[in-house]
């Protein structure tokens, strides 16, 4: 059984309708647009936009 700060992202991971797979904006930086790619291994939002992967350290997301 997984335990700790991994195993707390990965079952978060399963049960959020946004952190994969779902055409987001995000506010930070000047705003961009992208897909949700998953967590980072400290929890960070991933965002896979046409420039690259990027990641969510601040700023509002919201599905397209």
């Amino acid at each position: 059984m997984q335990q700790g700060q991994p195993a707390l992202l990965a079952r978060f991971e399963q049960h959020s309708s946004y952190v994969r797979g779902k055409r987001v904006v995000v506010g930070e930086e000047g705003g961009y647009e992208g897909i949700s790619a998953g967590l980072d291994d400290r929890g960070f939002l991933r965002v896979h936009t046409a420039e690259g992967m990027r990641t969510v350290l601040s700023g509002s997301v919201r599905a397209v």
